[in-house]
């Protein structure tokens, strides 16, 4: 499992309301990957399964309970 931080709109769900990023840490696993090489450039594509709610046990253990959608 792999962690990662993304800026997200806090205001997305709000029409007409002004954008506001603010970072938010996202849990899940990259089932597939694949590395496109062109010349001196390269490029990567990857297909991440995103973890659904996180929950905390409390004893700085977090768990999940499925496979879900990203949720900040």
């Amino acid at each position: 499992m792999y962690q990662a931080k993304l800026l997200v709109d806090r205001n997305a769900r709000h029409r007409n309301a002004p954008i506001e990023f603010q970072e938010a840490q996202f849990y899940g696993r990259v089932d597939h990957y694949f590395i496109h090489q062109y010349g001196e450039s390269s490029s990567m594509l990857a297909y991440v399964q995103w973890v659904g709610s996180l929950t905390d046990s409390g004893h700085g253990v977090r768990t999940f309970q499925q496979w879900g959608l990203m949720r900040s």
